[in-house]
């Protein structure tokens, strides 16, 4: 028999929430419960205790529901505060037990009479991961990375899913992944859950860029442009990646004049030669502020 107090009351005030418990009403008791597990799960067991007239004392036990019982531990707790206690446990071949706290002393002088239970929590282990494989994207922008985990749990099977995905599936392969980060999912057959985040990496995207200032035309890669412009030609490497290449070229464009002279007698010409007859041949060429040849005929 159990005395549910209420927080505050006798202005004792409860470890979480607004309950708590006294393991004995008016008579030697044991608080306990009984539960399936797994053979072999890891188990924590959690609870705050706390005297009443004193210093109380209880002992937590567990084991097949009936007995034999195994003593985890003996814990003692003043009355001016509540302490807190865990106990990790492994559990034995059997798979239905029953948890205990039994009072083994009280300052009331009365072993009915005192040790306050509150915050009683018995938590699975969720499944362990093991990361088998990851498979990075080999080229950029590739779709081809692969996670590969699995787990261990005492709950099989395990289901998997990958950013909180809304389907899930027996095993812990993905893979046609792109480069980014991920959160793989764990649920085991109890509910239990775990994750885990993992990356798919990718090479940089492999890209040039050259600027050409060029006159009348430029062969790029076999190509003769005689326009300006912004060209790509896209290369593949030895890995099988595609690389980018940007041309971004300027085309200035040659010249070619007449100079029409009149004069008398003679007339010496930018070429600096004095010409003293008439003359329809001569040339001469220099270069334009863009670097182009201009071709001056007198």
């Amino acid at each position: 028999m159990i005395e549910v107090w209420g927080s505050g009351y006798n202005s004792v005030y409860s470890y979480s929430g607004s309950q708590f418990i006294e393991i004995n009403a008016n008579m030697f008791a044991a608080l306990y419960q009984n539960f399936y597990v797994s053979p072999g799960s890891d188990i924590t067991i959690a609870f705050a205790h706390r005297g009443r007239a004193g210093t109380d004392s209880i002992q937590v036990k567990i084991g097949p529901v009936g007995g034999p019982y195994i003593v985890l531990g003996d814990f003692g707790s003043p009355n001016t505060h509540w302490e807190y206690y865990t106990i990790n446990y492994t559990t034995p071949i059997s798979n239905y037990l029953s948890l205990r706290f039994d009072p083994t002393y009280t300052d009331s002088g009365s072993i009915s009479v005192g040790n306050f239970i509150d915050a009683i929590s018995v938590n699975l282990t969720s499944p362990l991961i093991t990361v088998n494989n990851i498979l990075n994207n080999v080229c950029f922008g590739d779709s081809l990375g692969l996670l590969d985990i699995s787990t261990y749990s005492n709950y099989n099977p395990c289901q998997y899913s990958i950013n909180n995905g809304v389907s899930w599936q027996n095993n812990g392969v993905f893979d046609s992944l792109i480069a980014g980060n991920y959160i793989i999912n764990i649920i085991d057959a109890i509910g239990c859950e775990s994750d885990t985040n993992l990356t798919i990496i990718e090479p940089i995207l492999l890209q040039g860029n050259d600027t050409i200032n060029e006159c009348d035309s430029y062969t790029w890669d076999g190509q003769a442009y005689t326009v300006s412009g912004a060209y790509t030609n896209t290369y593949t490497n030895v890995a099988g990646c595609d690389s980018i290449h940007t041309l971004d070229l300027t085309i200035n464009y040659s010249d070619t004049t007449t100079d029409i002279q009149q004069a008398c007698n003679s007339y010496t010409w930018i070429d600096g030669i004095n010409y003293t007859a008439s003359n329809n041949s001569a040339t001469f060429l220099y270069q334009t502020i863009n670097g182009c040849d201009s071709l001056v005929t007198l």
